[in-house]
């Protein structure tokens, strides 16, 4: 807890020093950074309680963690680091922020993990031997007992269970929509969520879509003949099932000249209009430059999905096309159009920080392993979870939204630790025990196995605090985060043993290595 506390202490002086808010995303930092810290803590204090129930002395356990698991502790902080890193390629500010702020917390909850634990450990007595071993044997934590069982008698059944679960996911993943809506944001009954739904129904639509006229006529959008076209565009747009309401220069026109209707006899410049008695300044320069060139017509529209939004703007500017004169260039923007569009824009560029993140953290397994081979085995069980989690986003109609996409580089970061540090532990059984494939991996279950089982146990609950949050995304990233850890949990336990056993890759490197 005094590790974990003092690198939350440092994450909030930097985020004070760089002027960071705490926000609608920001404020994960400490709920993540702290199931991720509790993580680092409980391989270290397995393994030295572990060395201790081997006999060595505690400054022989403290080093035999530092010198066996410090490199895995640090490769699983990189690649955790990795996957928050990646979120700095997308274009949104608090998205980078959130990035770089966890991935600077890792690498930091890190240091000082490594650091200030053993520190603590060396001042403190050693525990008795019935707290050795429990902690060692797991107390009524057998999984690993029944992975084991799992591996060597159903392995085959493991695989097929495996191909099913791709098949599934694959057909789940082209059945995912990224047509989001504002209101996918809340639950019903929220207050936010029931205002916009009020002034949808009762008011014309909250956001507005801004239509931008542009002429180069001598007397520009105040020209009597263009006046009659804007008004007929205006009437058209009108009638788009999504356009709560439309204001233009025709209105206000209307009222300052009440012989508009019948004549058109607008005046000739902006003095004259001035001059009118019923003439508001603030209300005609919102519509048109003093030029009379530009002008714009406001629209406000429900709030509705990506889609409708796409199909609004399509339909208007068929109408301007079909009834403005060719001299007139139109052009649609607005908050909730450039809002859906920032939100596609935005997932693609968090799918290409997780591809990102994979390519780094394949890369970085393969050098810690020396081993391609061993590197495209370890790599599976972690892209199988992602997968799941993309076909449950498919079945479930959990829309592909920045919240969500942000979740596979995190999740992937986080759950490639279980493989790294079941290959780390596979790696010291299979030399001390010269090659033999099942003897290793029985060893490595029943110690560092439990380790996994028990850090996998304590992120998924930071994670799945967040399913009480009565804000969607935060309530999606929780699931699906979830959803990948205990995936990830299984294919690092059960599916990388089996198919190590199924294929046995050659491992002579390692055997070098003694």
């Amino acid at each position: 807890l005094l590790a974990i506390g003092i690198t939350l202490i440092w994450i909030s002086g930097i985020m004070s020093i760089l002027d960071i808010s705490i926000n609608v995303i920001s404020y994960l930092t400490f709920n993540l950074l702290t199931i991720i810290g509790v993580s680092d803590c409980i391989h270290i204090l397995i393994k030295y309680h572990e060395s201790l129930k081997d006999g060595l002395s505690k400054e022989d356990s403290i080093t035999q963690v530092i010198k066996e698991i410090g490199y895995a502790l640090f490769l699983t902080s990189f690649t955790t680091a990795v996957g928050f890193f990646s979120l700095g390629l997308t274009n949104i500010k608090i998205i980078r922020e959130f990035g770089f702020l966890v991935g600077i917390g890792v690498i930091l909850m890190f240091l000082i993990t490594i650091i200030f634990l053993p520190i603590i450990l060396s001042f403190i007595r050693i525990p008795k031997k019935k707290h050795i071993q429990r902690l060692v044997q797991g107390g009524r934590l057998q999984l690993a007992e029944s992975f084991n069982k799992w591996i060597f008698n159903y392995s085959k059944r493991v695989l097929s269970i495996t191909v099913i679960i791709i098949i599934i996911s694959i057909y789940g993943i082209f059945q995912v929509s990224n047509n989001s809506s504002v209101f996918d944001d809340f639950r019903p009954g929220n207050k936010i969520y029931e205002s916009i739904k009020f002034v949808d129904h009762n008011l014309g639509g909250v956001f507005p879509i801004e239509i931008l006229i542009e002429t180069d006529r001598e007397r520009g959008l105040l020209d009597p003949e263009l006046l009659y076209y804007i008004e007929e565009f205006q009437d058209s747009v009108k009638q788009i099932y999504t356009i709560g309401s439309v204001k233009s220069i025709v209105d206000v026109i209307k009222v300052i000249d009440k012989e508009f209707n019948d004549s058109y006899d607008i005046p000739q410049s902006y003095d004259e209009i001035i001059s009118y008695s019923s003439f508001d300044e603030d209300a005609f320069s919102a519509f048109i430059l003093p030029d009379f060139k530009k002008g714009r017509i406001t629209c406000r529209a429900i709030a509705g999905k990506t889609d409708e939004a796409d199909y609004t703007k399509q339909i208007i500017y068929k109408y301007a096309d079909s009834i403005l004169p060719d001299d007139c260039r139109v052009s649609i923007t607005g908050s909730i159009i450039v809002m859906l569009k920032s939100n596609k824009y935005m997932v693609k560029n968090l799918m290409t920080s997780f591809i990102v993140a994979s390519i780094v953290i394949f890369f970085s397994m393969m050098f810690l392993f020396g081993s391609k081979r061993l590197a495209l085995l370890s790599i599976l069980p972690n892209i199988i979870p992602l997968m799941f989690a993309g076909g449950i986003m498919g079945v479930f109609n959990i829309i592909l939204r920045p919240s969500t996409a942000m979740t596979f580089s995190i999740a992937l970061g986080i759950a490639v630790d279980d493989t790294i540090h079941f290959l780390a532990r596979f790696r010291q059984e299979y030399i001390k025990n010269r090659g033999d494939y099942r003897l290793a991996i029985t060893r490595t279950l029943l110690t560092t196995g439990k380790a996994i089982i028990s850090t996998t146990i304590v992120i998924s609950l930071g994670f799945i605090v967040l399913l009480f949050s009565q804000y969607v995304p935060n309530f999606e990233f929780g699931l699906l985060g979830t959803i990948i850890l205990i995936i990830a949990l299984a294919g690092s336990l059960i599916l990388l043993p089996v198919l190590i056993i199924q294929l046995k890759p050659k491992f002579g490197f390692l055997i070098k290595d003694e």
